[in-house]
């Protein structure tokens, strides 16, 4: 058991926040990206590709009335003398009444994949819930952490021994870092509740309490 922490660089705290953050930033605009592409296709389907079928089986509908109306005129005004197959009258009927059940066919088809796109959708969100839920709240509270944590080492190690055995405070710059994260995970972290203090570490002094001199390490196992 050792009775000192052994932090190499607390700089690498900041370095481990920046790169968590960016992972963030990156993650959000693609699920954001991806939600976008797929409600795109899920639209297409339920309401681009319907609306074509549905105007194609109005013009079948059309076209086989029509068929079906000039093959009984021509049956009806028949010569007798004259005996014919109204072939051409037929097949016109025939591709006529062929492309309307093709159109039937097809919307049956769009409403059926716009069923399953929706189930597959909704799969699709409860899989990445957990991920999106981590970027909004979690990693604001993670952030926090690492930013509490660099503090308190850096007001640790910027305690010099005094002479008479005491300690005294002295300010090392440090480098800058965006602790705070972007976009809906930035409003998370203004609602964060302050840390609880684990038993056996100290709370930091506030600022200006002259009392506190000093902030002891925990108990830690070499690594």
């Amino acid at each position: 058991m050792s009775h000192f922490a052994r932090v190499q660089s607390i700089d690498a705290l900041g370095v481990f926040a920046a790169a968590l953050r960016s992972f963030g930033d990156e993650a959000s605009v693609a699920l954001a990206e991806l939600e976008a592409e797929v409600n795109r296709a899920i639209q297409w389907v339920r309401y681009d590709l319907k609306e074509y079928w549905t105007q194609q089986i109005r013009l079948a509908q059309t076209e086989v009335a029509e068929a079906r109306l000039n093959l009984e005129r021509k049956q009806m005004f028949q010569d007798p003398d004259e005996r014919r197959s109204f072939w051409e009258e037929k097949k016109a009927l025939e591709a006529a009444q062929r492309r309307l059940r093709v159109g039937q066919e097809k919307l049956e088809a769009v409403r059926r994949w716009t069923r399953l796109l929706d189930r597959e959708f909704m799969d699709y969100k409860g899989n990445v819930a957990p991920l999106a839920g981590w970027l909004q709240a979690d990693l604001a509270r993670g952030l926090a952490l690492l930013k509490r944590l660099s503090g308190t080492l850096e007001s640790y190690v910027d305690i010099e021994p005094r002479a008479d055995g005491g300690s005294s405070a002295t300010a090392a710059p440090r480098q800058d870092v965006d602790w705070e994260p972007a976009g809906e995970a930035a409003q998370a972290t203004e609602r964060l509740p302050d840390a609880p203090v684990e038993p056996g570490e100290p709370q930091r002094a506030e600022d200006g309490d002259s009392s506190a001199t000093a902030i002891p390490t925990r108990r830690k196992n070499d690594e």
